[in-house]
């Protein structure tokens, strides 16, 4: 059993990352403000400088100032396929205001995160929802509701008001009754 319980810490880990990166991603889009940069320098690391370090990435290096005035030199790491800006070149970034160091070349997006956190939730959904289904029995339906249910169907008033009907005498048949009954 404590096999199985360790299995779900990397599942717990991939939900608990791919989270993370999806409110950075909810953040960028709601909360960073956008400014023109000028590209100060830009290179190809063919080892990579990535997550992992294993694709190679262009680091591209600019300057831009931001709402409150303050200037700022930052860079951004992205894929080589991207298109090579030209030194003294204008881009476009998101940045967060005061924050250094939180700034990206517009369109720069991660959502690979956001897509593990889909799949993922869903997976972890499903797999719960499955797993209480296999291990919580049913309620047993109790049978005297059953009875009543088809007692209330079943219900036809005419069966029940002849026959009472019949049995039932007046006051005065039972007077009269009572009375030739020698005693």
């Amino acid at each position: 059993m404590q096999i199985k319980r360790l299995g779900l810490i990397p599942i717990a880990a991939v939900f608990l990352l791919s989270a993370n990166q999806s409110l950075t991603e909810l953040k960028y889009a709601f909360l960073a403000d956008t400014a023109a940069a000028t590209v100060v320098a830009t290179s190809d690391d063919t080892a990579g400088v990535g997550n992992f370090g294993s694709a190679p990435l262009r680091t591209v290096e600019y300057t831009f100032t931001e709402g409150s005035g303050y200037q700022r030199t930052e860079r951004d790491h992205v894929p080589v396929a991207w298109p090579k800006p030209a030194v003294g070149q204008n881009i476009i970034v998101q940045y967060y205001e005061g924050q250094p160091g939180s700034s990206r070349m517009l369109g720069h997006t991660k959502v690979a995160g956001a897509h593990i956190f889909i799949v993922v939730s869903c997976a972890g959904f499903c797999a719960f929802y499955s797993f209480l289904l296999w291990t919580v029995p049913p309620k047993p339906k109790p049978a005297k509701k059953r009875d009543e249910i088809k007692w209330a169907i079943d219900f036809d008033e005419d069966d029940f008001v002849e026959p009472i009907a019949a049995e039932v005498q007046s006051p005065q048949e039972s007077v009269a009754s009572q009375s030739s009954t020698p005693g």
